[in-house]
């Protein structure tokens, strides 16, 4: 098994939506390398491609918003992850809200943190963000969505 392999296949992550604004610009991606760092203060951390069209909102705005959904939205985590920000805004095909800073956030999540980039590092092919929790809302109930390689396979693709 090739190194990275074992970790998609076998190592429990959440799958998450990241938003960000920057003036007019928004975007969104889905992401499952996301965790708490801290307590003290409460703090997120995403990592992000240095590809990602949303990364750069991050990087010039220094905030997301990290959306929790649930596990019946393998849909929305695909529409969010299998297209690029760089062609088309994914946010204008789902219904948003703004969080008290002015983000944008998925009404129909579980939830969402909105975060203010604390530091943030390059490691390897990835920003490493890492955003202390200014708001926090819940919609509603339900179970979080996991990560499973199958939810993302196109037909033909090899995991």
């Amino acid at each position: 098994m090739k190194p990275g392999a074992f970790e998609d296949e076998f190592f429990p992550k959440g799958v998450y939506i990241i938003t960000a604004r920057q003036g007019d610009l928004q975007g969104g991606m889905t992401a499952s390398w996301v965790c708490r760092a801290s307590a003290r203060p409460p703090i997120m951390m995403a990592a992000i491609s240095r590809r990602s069209y949303t990364g750069g909102l991050v990087k010039a705005s220094q905030a997301f918003a990290v959306n929790l959904i649930g596990r019946d939205q393998v849909g929305l985590a695909r529409h969010f992850g299998l297209k690029t920000g760089h062609r088309e805004d994914k946010l204008a095909a789902v219904a948003t809200l703004a969080s008290s800073a002015g983000r944008p956030v998925l009404e129909d999540s579980l939830g969402f943190m909105d975060c203010l980039v604390t530091a943030d590092y390059e490691v390897g092919d990835h920003l490493v963000f890492f955003g202390e929790i200014i708001e926090v809302k819940l919609f509603k109930g339900g179970e979080p969505l996991m990560f499973h390689p199958a939810d993302y396979k196109k037909a033909g693709d090899k995991i």
